[in-house]
């Protein structure tokens, strides 16, 4: 199985070195970092601090994520009276959004292999809480499901380099339970933007249930930001589009994977009826 398209590389160029002690926040990415014995960074160890820094920052990550891209599932039947349109229609708001998403991971990827996970995932959750809040003061049907599609867009940076994230700041051995606490912060994000907009927009109209999520994932990204650490095991790198080893060569590698393609299918076909439902 090929490795993910967050860590296509050509040969990297390790930055200076980290600080060894385990955890601080906050700043920017100290790539490649080596410890005082001259050994390479292995992650974070399950129970540290920078190990819970981690966990803790991913979980507000995916709840600032995920809370706004299922928001106006709660809001589909007061927004289509509102704006005098049928439930189809209402449904592109949420459908323009996931497909955003889906055509943003891979660039955003890129990104991060170029400016680091970070500093990706806290651009990317900014992006969209603005577009979020812009997205729902559009007077017109056709302006609000154009900045629902920009705002998916964004939102794509967080699933697209989170668990790279992971696999960098933390020990290989504690990644698989440390992306469950990710998981249950995405989960956890898509039931809230439903729960808190529904209501609000009950009593206040659409508009007001959506920004009201747009104010929690606000405040999820500023708890992200305050909590992520410190990168240790970033490493710059380009990324080739063509030759043997680009990014082009990769995705067909990743495409001729029969047990990819049926992940692939799956994923389709069960977000596909979940997100129409």
């Amino acid at each position: 199985m090929s490795e993910p398209l967050s860590r296509i590389e050509e040969p990297g160029h390790p930055g200076d070195g980290a600080s060894p002690k385990d955890g601080g926040t906050g700043g920017d990415e100290r790539p490649g970092s080596v410890l005082a014995d001259g050994g390479a960074w292995q992650g974070n160890e399950r129970g540290g601090r920078g190990y819970r820094a981690v966990l803790l920052a991913l979980f507000f990550a995916g709840i600032a994520t995920f809370a706004q891209l299922y928001s106006f599932q709660g809001v589909l039947p007061i927004l289509a009276r509102d704006l005098g349109i049928n439930a189809a229609q209402a449904s592109l708001t949420v459908s323009a959004a996931t497909m955003g998403l889906a055509v943003a991971v891979i660039p955003w990827s890129l990104v991060s292999d170029r400016f680091g996970r970070r500093r990706t995932i806290a651009a990317a959750v900014i992006a969209a809480t603005v577009l979020g809040v812009a997205g729902a003061l559009m007077p017109g049907f056709a302006a609000v499901v154009v900045f629902r599609f920009l705002e998916g867009a964004a939102l794509g940076g967080v699933p697209a380099v989170a668990m790279t994230y992971l696999s960098e700041e933390v020990r290989k051995s504690h990644v698989a339970v440390a992306a469950g606490t990710f998981v249950s912060g995405t989960s956890l994000g898509g039931l809230s933007g439903r729960l808190v907009a529904a209501p609000v927009g009950d009593f206040l109209g659409w508009r007001a249930g959506v920004l009201t999520v747009a104010l929690v994932a606000a405040c999820s990204t500023v708890a992200f930001l305050m909590i992520a650490p410190r990168q240790r095991g970033f490493i710059r790198r380009t990324t080739r589009l063509r030759g043997t080893d680009g990014l082009v060569a990769r995705l067909l590698t990743n495409l001729r994977d029969p047990g990819l393609i049926a992940l692939y299918l799956q994923s389709f076909l069960l977000m596909g009826s979940f997100v129409a439902m």
